[in-house]
């Protein structure tokens, strides 16, 4: 049964080293297709598919490191804006040479090669499409701002200006009456001024003749 099943095992393997071969193809075809028409969102798609059936089929032989890799890269193969992007070019480009390298040293028995490179292109891949995300869900979570209501207290304090405003442009015309009221001297003061000016004149003032009451 065990041997059956190593048998089963390495002509599945075998398989997907094959099948594997194309798919590094086509995804050589789909980048390349990118970059001379950004705006092709069919390639897009067509690229992430066979990232997809990739990362399935290791998976399934065992081969863990390509499996996780290869999801990774297809995390960030989402969107439309992603096509236009000239580092979606780049980075399936090399993928596609890190995949098969990984491949060579599965089917030889060697040591898997370092991803670290294309760890950080996929990375870098990701956060614009991480920012524009994060800004679009805080600008939808952020409450419109309210506009506060006016204060009644204002508005009174507003009142009372005014009213001041009016209370002293009135002063003024009050203070000019009382002026003008104390200028005018007193009966005794008139007369004192009548005698000044008699003695001054050597006149005297004209009496009013008295009426004359007949019976």
């Amino acid at each position: 049964m065990s041997s059956f099943s190593g048998d089963r095992g390495a002509e599945l393997r075998q398989i997907f080293f094959e099948s594997a071969q194309e798919i590094l193809q086509a995804m050589n075809v789909e980048a390349l297709h990118l970059e001379k028409r950004p705006d092709d969102i069919e390639a897009l798609r067509s690229l992430r598919r066979a990232v997809h059936t990739l990362k399935g089929d290791a998976a399934a032989c065992g081969f863990k490191e390509l499996s996780h890799l290869a999801h990774e890269f297809e995390d960030v193969l989402v969107g439309e804006n992603m096509a236009q992007s000239a580092a979606t070019v780049e980075t399936a480009l090399t993928a596609a040479d890190v995949f098969s390298e990984m491949l060579e040293a599965y089917r030889t028995g060697k040591r898997v090669p370092t991803a670290e490179p294309l760890r950080k292109l996929i990375q870098n891949l990701a956060s614009p499409r991480s920012e524009a995300h994060g800004k679009e869900a805080s600008s939808k979570d952020s409450p419109a701002k309210k506009q506060r209501p006016k204060s009644r207290t204002g508005a009174k304090a507003k009142t009372k200006v005014l009213a001041r405003t009016k209370s002293n442009k009135r002063a003024p015309e009050k203070k000019q009456e009382k002026k003008k009221k104390n200028t005018v001297p007193p009966s005794h003061a008139r007369s004192a001024i009548a005698t000044d000016n008699v003695t001054s004149s050597g006149k005297e003032p004209a009496t009013q003749a008295q009426p004359v009451w007949t019976e």
